[in-house]
Order: C-alpha cells, then sequence, then structure tokens
C-alpha cells in the first residue's frame, strides 16, 4: 500500500488480514490452484479482479478515515443458530467431555466507537456457522446468513434509505472454527422418507446423494433470512451492552509454513507416537462431500478403505509413495494433491498470523478449523500467552 507520502511499506501482508465468511454462493475461480479452482474450469480473472480491487478500496477507505477511537468487548453465549454436521466424526475426540456441546455457540464481539464514545463506527464479531443456507440450488451471488446479518445490523445504524454497503457505520460478522458447523437445524434426514440418514456414513440406503440437511425455513432464502437475525439479535444485544475496555499494546506476526514438515505431538496421533505431516492427500470422504451439499457416485464419509476402480483413475493424477500411504493412514488416498506434477494442485506454503490487541488476541489460519480443533488453538494460544 502507499500512502500520501510516498511510502509503499505501510500496509503489507504482514499487518494485513483477510478473512473471508465462506459463504458457498460467490464467484469464484480465484484461488489460483488446480483444486480450488476446478469448479469453473479455471482461473477466473474478471471476478479476482473484482476481489483485489474491492479489497484495495476497502483499505484506501478506512486508511481516509482514520481517526482516534476506542474499543470495547462483549462475550455471549447463542443458542439455536448452529449444529455439528459431522457428529460421528466429533466422537472421536478425546477430550470432548471437556465440552457441553459439540459446536461452539460462544460470539465476541467488537463495539467501535469515536474517542468520546459519541459516534458509533462499527461491529465486528466471531461466531462459528457456515455460510450455507443458500445450498447448491441458489444461482446467485449472495453473502449468505452472514451477509444477512451484516445487513440488518447496519440498516439499524445507518440513516433510513441507506443502501446497502454505503453507510458509514460498518457490520462485520466474521467466522471462526465453523469447519463441521451447519446452520441447518432440522439436520440431515433421506429426502425419500423423511428419516434420519444412516449416522456414522451420512447415506440414505447406501447412498449419498439422498442425505440432505435442511435449515429451519420453509425455503433455503427463510432458513438463511432465520439464521441471519439470531446472529444480528445477539450481536446487537452484546454490541449494546458492551462494557469492558479493551487496553495495551498493538501487535502482530506473520509467518509462511510448510505445512508438509509439522511436528505432531504423540497426543494427537493414531499411532500414539511423534509424527510429522507429508504432503497433502485427499481421502474417500472426502469425495462424499457433507450433508450440506453431498458429493456423487458411491463415496461415502468415514470410508477407510480403498477401491480399485477408483484407485486406477486417480494414478493418472499423482501415485502415492508408501511413506505417504503410512503418514495418511488410516485415511485412504483418493486424490494425491501433494504430488502432482508440473501443475500444484494445491498450495502447501501458507500463512499464519496473530494479531494483539490489547488482551484480545486474533488468529488467522490457512484453512477452516473444527470446532475441536479450533478449541484447542485457541486453549494453547491463551495458554502461551499466559506464561509468555
Amino acid at each position: 500500500g502507499v500512502d500520501k507520502t510516498g511510502r509503499r511499506d505501510l500496509y503489507t501482508e504482514k499487518n494485513i488480514l483477510i478473512s473471508g465468511t465462506h459463504t458457498h454462493s460467490t464467484a469464484c475461480g480465484t484461488g489460483g490452484t488446480v483444486l480450488v479452482d476446478l469448479t469453473t474450469l479455471g482461473f477466473v480473472k474478471q471476478n479476482w479482479e473484482a476481489c483485489v480491487n474491492g479489497i484495495v478500496q476497502s483499505i484506501m477507505r478506512a486508511h481516509n478515515n482514520l481517526q482516534l477511537g476506542r474499543i470495547k468487548i462483549n462475550i455471549g453465549q447463542v443458542d439455536n443458530c448452529n449444529i455439528n454436521r459431522s457428529p460421528a466424526s466429533y466422537l472421536n475426540n478425546i477430550d470432548r467431555e471437556q465440552y457441553k456441546y459439540n459446536t461452539d455457540h460462544e460470539m465476541t464481539v467488537l463495539r467501535f466507537e469515536s474517542i468520546d464514545g459519541k459516534n458509533e463506527i462499527g461491529m465486528m464479531n466471531f461466531f462459528p456457522v457456515h455460510a450455507v443456507s443458500l445450498n447448491s440450488s441458489n444461482l446467485l451471488v449472495a453473502g449468505d446468513n452472514k451477509g444477512y446479518a451484516s445487513y440488518l445490523f447496519e440498516k439499524s445504524k445507518n440513516p433510513q434509505g441507506t443502501l446497502p454497503g454505503q453507510g458509514k457505520f460498518v457490520a462485520a460478522f466474521g467466522q471462526s472454527n465453523e469447519g463441521d458447523v451447519s446452520p441447518n437445524l432440522n439436520g440431515p434426514k433421506c429426502i425419500d422418507t423423511g428419516l434420519p440418514c444412516e449416522f456414522y456414513t451420512s447415506t440414505c440406503d447406501g447412498r449419498n446423494e439422498k442425505c440432505i440437511g435442511s435449515g429451519p425455513g420453509n425455503t433455503t432464502y427463510e432458513s438463511n433470512e432465520i439464521i441471519g437475525k439470531i446472529q444480528f439479535e445477539a450481536a446487537k444485544v452484546l454490541y449494546d451492552n458492551a462494557q469492558l475496555y479493551i487496553n495495551g499494546i498493538a501487535n502482530f506476526r506473520h509467518i509462511y509454513i510448510n505445512m508438509q514438515t509439522i511436528n505432531v505431538s504423540s497426543h494427537y496421533t493414531s499411532t500414539g507416537r511423534n509424527e510429522t505431516t507429508c504432503q497433502a492427500a485427499l481421502g474417500y470422504a472426502f469425495a462424499a462431500g457433507a450433508t450440506d451439499g453431498h458429493g456423487d457416485f458411491d463415496f461415502k464419509q468415514s470410508t477407510n478403505s480403498t477401491n480399485p476402480f477408483w484407485q486406477y483413475l486417480s494414478s493418472f493424477i499423482a501415485t502415492p509413495t508408501p511413506e505417504q500411504i503410512q503418514c495418511q493412514a488410516p485415511k485412504p488416498i483418493l486424490l494425491d494433491v501433494g504430488q502432482t506434477k508440473p501443475i500444484e494442485w494445491v498450495p502447501f506454503i501458507l500463512p499464519l498470523q496473530i494479531f494483539q490487541i490489547g488482551q484480545l488476541i486474533i488468529v488467522a489460519v490457512p484453512g477452516e478449523f473444527t470446532t475441536m480443533s479450533g478449541r484447542r488453538l485457541k486453549s494453547t494460544i491463551k495458554q502461551a500467552f499466559q506464561d509468555a
């Protein structure tokens, strides 16, 4: 970024945190790697430029509106807004008894206001729920339940008649550990019988296409409004009652990490030994999708065995080494995306960021963490700061 004095190092990848709400109803083809851009049959420059231009414009607007201000924080519970879409997998967590729910219900709200407290500037919150209230039948670009919640909050704060995104007050509904968290509160059911899906494989008569989760509304749009409104109302209460000020230093750290060489404690490995990560690979359960968006063919969740037919087809992409097979076990490898040549299918050198604003720590991770992995991460970082 370049400021008015000509400095080019004012805003860089080190001190800018870009976080996605993970709406599934967005323009894609912007990832730059094969796997991410596969659904659009490649990179889409027009979509990428729209994203980049929007981000740059928002940074410029923020910079041009810099002012002294203060931040208040509030934390509260939000119930009846999410469910775990992989409850069978969650049961494999050895530390699950420490928690009441199989999803996090905690919402953290930040209230931004002028230094004298007379002018409200904005709101940011973090709460885990997938932005998939609008399912694959939706063909429109949308912010899903997070976007609708943001729309409602900004509408309540900006002058009447202000167009969405044009008001001075900005409300951001961010994500946290939502990897296995769904807004489809009715849960997965077989669309032909109305009965619950098979618990461990999320199938109906052995097929995943019939097992679909649904939201609390009569339509996906109604469900989107319900889940968005729950988040809006909870955030509004926490915002209005925020009393605790954030005080202290502002700091940040940013690094790039090779995700193929991470040491993993024996506490979290299936072998009971300290292990090291390896090249990325996608398993058979990946191809089964999730109850918010199923896969095709005969793939099932929880699959831990291979299929000769699919192994033959996947070998045209890359063939796993014995070391990689052992490393990924017990997950059977379907797509060896970590060894594709010459084009990279997935990135393996990824960024990690930590921002400190007083007593608040914000961690940016290159992926969508599940409920339990997010809990472990937060616990580890909290302990590290307490010990520092």
